[in-house]
C-alpha cells in the first residue's frame, strides 16, 4: 500500500536502531526495556538532518513553546510523486473518454 510507506520506513529504521543499541536481547522483559530505551534514544538523542540537526524531542518542545509554526523541509519521495502522477493521468484519460461519448 503506497500510504503505508512512511510507517514501514520508520519501523525498519527503529528496528535497526533497536538491534544496534541492544544486540543481546534474551527475554521478553529485556525486549520491553530495549523498546523503551530505543524510543527514548530516537526522541531525545537522535539528531535528524531533515530537522536541521535537532532531535524529535527538541522540535516538539520548541513547537510547544512557540506561537509561530516552524516549517521543516520534507523531500517528496519519487515513487509517491510517480504514483500520484499516474493517478492524475488515469483520471484525465477517463474524463476524456467520458467527454467523447
Amino acid at each position: 500500500c503506497i500510504d503505508n510507506g512512511v510507517c514501514e520506513g520508520f519501523q525498519g529504521q527503529f528496528k535497526d536502531m533497536l538491534f544496534i543499541l541492544y544486540p543481546k536481547i534474551a527475554s521478553k522483559d529485556e525486549m520491553r526495556a530495549a523498546i523503551k530505551g530505543t524510543l527514548d534514544y530516537y526522541i531525545n538523542h537522535y539528531p535528524q538532518k531533515r530537522l536541521s540537526g535537532k532531535t524529535c524531542g527538541q522540535v516538539r518542545k520548541e513547537s510547544m513553546e512557540q506561537k509561530e509554526f516552524t516549517q521543516y523541509p520534507v523531500v517528496p519521495a519519487a515513487r509517491y510523486v510517480r504514483y500520484w502522477n499516474e493517478i492524475e493521468a488515469k483520471k484525465k484519460r477517463q474524463k476524456e473518454i467520458l467527454e467523447k461519448k
